[in-house]
């Protein structure tokens, strides 16, 4: 087990390579995790973040950039010289292509269209990777394992289940996940906030699985609590034994039972 963070191997060969990541003076720039050789953060920034992966989208915009220290100089020029309005939610743009980019949200307009489907997108990068759905071609393919994606940001979710990177951390309680949603999800045992809710009875949950799972008003699962009721009122209480009522005694004729009856 590691002393730092209490992160459990069982070879002592994994614990030592990865005790490296607490002391070693070579530091990621994306995610701040240092390494003792420098061969080891150019294989951690290969196989974690990848060659061209943003992980970091700007809210406004449809930029990505690959560390969290680009986006938020990137946000600042949001927020001078904002001449374009947006008269339908306010939101103010200093560009206006992307003014326009955010007006296509509100119209529904969808500019770039699939030659097969005819589905619409907004940009020409999203209809390029929907393509990649009529054609079967999965691009990224994993070194480790030799499993194909679609798209760079699954295949870059993959390599975290080799790598063991969990680089989502909740703010509260320190716990990491390796992907965001199931961080969000992780969030709201903090908040006390649950997004989904059952229909019929209201109930709200915080995981959609357990959504799932929960059974309200069913045929299946009302069938099952009346036949627990049933069973209930029928069976004995417990440590007694079951009372049946006793058959009347045989009839008598001048006191002599009818059993010895020819």
């Amino acid at each position: 087990m590691c002393d730092v963070c209490g992160k459990s191997f069982t070879r002592k060969k994994s614990l030592r390579e990865h005790q490296t990541v607490h002391t070693g003076p070579f530091m990621c720039d994306l995610c701040g995790k240092t390494f003792f050789y420098n061969c080891q953060l150019q294989k951690h920034q290969q196989l974690v973040h990848g060659s061209g992966v943003k992980p970091f989208s700007c809210k406004v915009c449809p930029k990505s950039f690959s560390s969290s220290s680009s986006l938020r100089t990137h946000e600042k020029s949001h927020a001078q010289n904002k001449e374009f309005t947006c008269d339908t939610c306010g939101k103010a743009f200093h560009l206006r292509h992307l003014y326009l980019y955010h007006l296509r949200q509100h119209s529904g307009d969808r500019p770039h269209v699939c030659a097969v489907c005819h589905k619409g997108f907004l940009l020409v990068s999203q209809l390029k990777q929907h393509e990649l759905l009529h054609t079967g071609v999965k691009p990224h393919r994993c070194e480790h394992c030799g499993k194909e994606f679609r798209t760079p940001q699954n295949y870059h979710r993959h390599l975290l289940v080799h790598t063991g990177e969990k680089p989502y951390e909740c703010a509260v309680c320190g716990r990491k996940f390796r992907q965001s949603n199931q961080l969000k999800s992780h969030m709201q045992i903090h908040t006390g906030v649950k997004l989904y809710s059952c229909e019929r009875c209201g109930r709200g949950f915080s995981d959609s699985r357990q959504l799932k799972k929960h059974r309200c008003g069913d045929s299946e699962h009302d069938s099952r609590d009346s036949a627990s009721k049933h069973r209930k009122q029928t069976d004995a209480p417990a440590g007694k034994p079951r009372q049946f009522p006793l058959s009347p005694p045989p009839a008598t004729v001048s006191g002599t039972s009818t059993s010895n009856c020819v």
